[in-house]
This record gives C-alpha cells, sequence and structure tokens, in this order.
C-alpha cells in the first residue's frame, strides 16, 4: 500500500508554523509543490479543542492594519474564518481596503452576517466595484446569504453585462464578465428564480474552459428540478471532468445513467476526479456505489484513495479500516497521518487506542500528537 514517493526511506515530515496557519508543502518528484495551509481553528478542531476565539480576532484583526496587502488579505479571510460578532466590523472594515484582493476577501466573509442589513449595503456597493474578482465575490455572496431584496440590483448587472460583446469571447485563462455573468445567474437560482437554469447550462458550450464548467458547478448546489435532457447529453462530453459533474447532478436525483462514468474514473490512476467519484458514490450511488468503492479499495494502491473510500462508505470491516490506517499514521506526509487520525473515529474505541498508542512512538509532529492525544482521552 505505498503512495507516489514511498518507495525510498522518506524521513517523517512536519507542519510549520507561523501567523496563524499551520504549513506544509508536498514536493513531488518531476512536479510542482503542493501547498497545504491549516488554520488554527481548523487545527483545533482536528486536536478536538477550538482555540480562544477573542484571542485569535485579535490577532487577525491586527493584520488587517499592516501596510503590507498580502498580510491584510490574510488577516480578513481568516477573520471571515472565524466567524463571529467580533470579525464583523473588522471585515466591514476592510471592505473598503484600497486593494481588490482584500475587498474580495471582504465581501467572502460577509457571508456570515445575513442579519445584518449594513452587510447587505456593503455587498450592494462591492457589486458594483471596478474589479471583476471583487464583483464575482459579491454576487456569489449575496446568493449565499438568501436576501431576496438584493434580486433586482444582480438582474440590473445581469442586464449589463449580457449586452456585452466579449461574453463568448475565450479571453485567455478566464473571460471574467462570462464567469460574472454566470454567478449573477447562480444567485438567482439561490434567491428562487428556477427561470435562470436553461440560460445557465446554456455556458457549458462557452469556449473558455472555466467558465464552460461553471454552470454545472452552479447545479451541483441545486435541489429543485434539473434539466436531465441537457445533463445527459453532457455525460457524452470530450471533458472527464464535465462527464462527472455531469453524473454527480443526476446521480444525486436518482438518475443512474452517471454510475458508469463515476466507475472509469475511479479505475483510472491518472484521473483528477478520482476523488469526486469517491464521494459521489459513497453519498448518491446507493448500494451499487457502495459495492464498486469496497471493490475499488481491495485493489487500490495509493494510501490516500483507501482513506478516501474509508471515509465514504460506512459498511467496511473494522479490520481492513484498522489495516489501511496503520499504514496510514506511519506515513511521511503529516497531512496523511492526520487524516487518518481523525478517520480512527470509524474504529471502536479500543482499536483506535491501540493504533493511536502504536503512532504516538514515533511520531515528530506537534499537530498530529495533540490530534492522537484527543484519541486516547
Amino acid at each position: 500500500m505505498k503512495s507516489k514517493r514511498e518507495e525510498k526511506n522518506y524521513p517523517k515530515e512536519c507542519f510549520s508554523y507561523e501567523g496563524g496557519y499551520y504549513r506544509y508543502i508536498k514536493k513531488y518528484e518531476g512536479q510542482p509543490d503542493e501547498f497545504f495551509m491549516i488554520s488554527e481553528f481548523a487545527a483545533g478542531i482536528y486536536a478536538g479543542k477550538e482555540p480562544s476565539r477573542g484571542a485569535l480576532v485579535s490577532q487577525y484583526g491586527r493584520m488587517t492594519e499592516s501596510n503590507d496587502e498580502c498580510e491584510r488579505y490574510a488577516g480578513t479571510m481568516l477573520l471571515g474564518e472565524a466567524d463571529g460578532e467580533e470579525s464583523g466590523p473588522f471585515i466591514k472594515e476592510m471592505a473598503g481596503d484600497n486593494a481588490a484582493s482584500v475587498r474580495g476577501a471582504a465581501a467572502w466573509g460577509l457571508c456570515h452576517y445575513s442579519d445584518d442589513s449594513q452587510s447587505m449595503e456593503i455587498l450592494l456597493k462591492l457589486l458594483k466595484d471596478k474589479d471583476f474578482g471583487v464583483k464575482i465575490q459579491a454576487a456569489s455572496t449575496l446568493g449565499h446569504i438568501g436576501k431576496k431584496e438584493a434580486m433586482a440590483e444582480i438582474k440590473e448587472e445581469l442586464t449589463r453585462y449580457m449586452r456585452d460583446e466579449r461574453l463568448w469571447e475565450e479571453e485567455g485563462f478566464c473571460n471574467e464578465i462570462a464567469y460574472y455573468v454566470l454567478t449573477l445567474l447562480g444567485s438567482l437560482l439561490k434567491l428562487g428564480d428556477d427561470s435562470v437554469i436553461l440560460e445557465i447550462i446554456r455556458f457549458v458550450k462557452h469556449p473558455n474552459k472555466l467558465v464552460s464548467a461553471k454552470p454545472l458547478a452552479i447545479l451541483r448546489e441545486w435541489d429543485g428540478e434539473i434539466p436531465v435532457g441537457e445533463l445527459q447529453i453532457i455525460l457524452k462530453n470530450d471533458d472527464p471532468a464535465m462527464q462527472v459533474l455531469a453524473a454527480e447532478i443526476l446521480l444525486k436525483k436518482g438518475h443512474l445513467e452517471g454510475m458508469e462514468v463515476c466507475r472509469r474514473e475511479l479505475e483510472s490512476p491518472k484521473s483528477p476526479s478520482r476523488h469526486n467519484t469517491i464521494y459521489i458514490l459513497g453519498h448518491y450511488g446507493g448500494a451499487e456505489g457502495e459495492k464498486i468503492l469496497k471493490f475499488a479499495l481491495e485493489k487500490e494502491s495509493d494510501i490516500e484513495i483507501q482513506m478516501e473510500i474509508i471515509e465514504n462508505v460506512q459498511s467496511i470491516d473494522d479490520d481492513i479500516i484498522a489495516y489501511t490506517l496503520k499504514d496510514a499514521l506511519a506515513h511521511h506526509w503529516p497531512t496523511v497521518r492526520l487524516d487518518a487520525v481523525r478517520l480512527l473515529r470509524r474504529l471502536p474505541k479500543e482499536k483506535a487506542k491501540i493504533l493511536a498508542e502504536e503512532a504516538m512512538k514515533d511520531e515528530p509532529d506537534g499537530l498530529v500528537l495533540n490530534s492522537l492525544n484527543v484519541v486516547l482521552g
């Protein structure tokens, strides 16, 4: 059960800590580094205790006063993650920052303040921002907080940009106008206007790949009726990732046509959609989905995929779970070990304690050790 780099004897690696985040970089040979950040709040949840909210909010608030844009952005994002009444005044103030990245972070952070009329006013102002990144985040948050009073302003923006001659151009990495239009349409859908569904699905044919994937991301979050015929057509799309998204939406509504797409991508070691298919089959695939995942677990060699299957299938035998987690707890990547500790909850208490005690003997990372200590009580 070796993963990508375990053919060699790598020493166990650890998280570093600075500025409210635990940081770790996975280094793949011949590939770009993969960067992981876990906030102090998330780390506290992993370890079974939440850090002092007041102290952290105060720390993050000081970051927003920095002359450095990156630090103000980080502080605003951390405040949004921290949530709570203490964060609100800081986030609202940062909505007027001169850096677009910080205003966008504030627009995201305001999603926690749906009952606050001042937040609504700020978001409507940000909807008119000159920067499309800020506009996109403001539009998304307005849909998230569910304020139907925003529909008129959203429709006004939609009317303006649907007429833009650049709407259907490819425009490099992302056509911001098209992405913004789709975000506006998605927010209208969240606010109850299902008349926009066919307009949303039309953008699957957009020449920009980032834009063409957005309609399916929107429909994934929609609980109402779906355009089954259009989604069945997308199952035959040239892009496997698009097929998987369409399969998820169909399976979620009980249409089994997407099952074979998920099976195929799960069995393909190089597919970027493998993690997504595990979740889909485990949550929406029913008995057949579980059968596919159990069969895959028997043949799988990647420890991270094995753990993801365990997390998404409730009927796996305890001995199989224990055997898999024992390997994962000895992995050189701390992100894998941390996830393995979290999955110990799937085992009976005594079995989990035996594995935790064994893992603690050779664990170099403080964050992982704290989490193991919680398992041991």
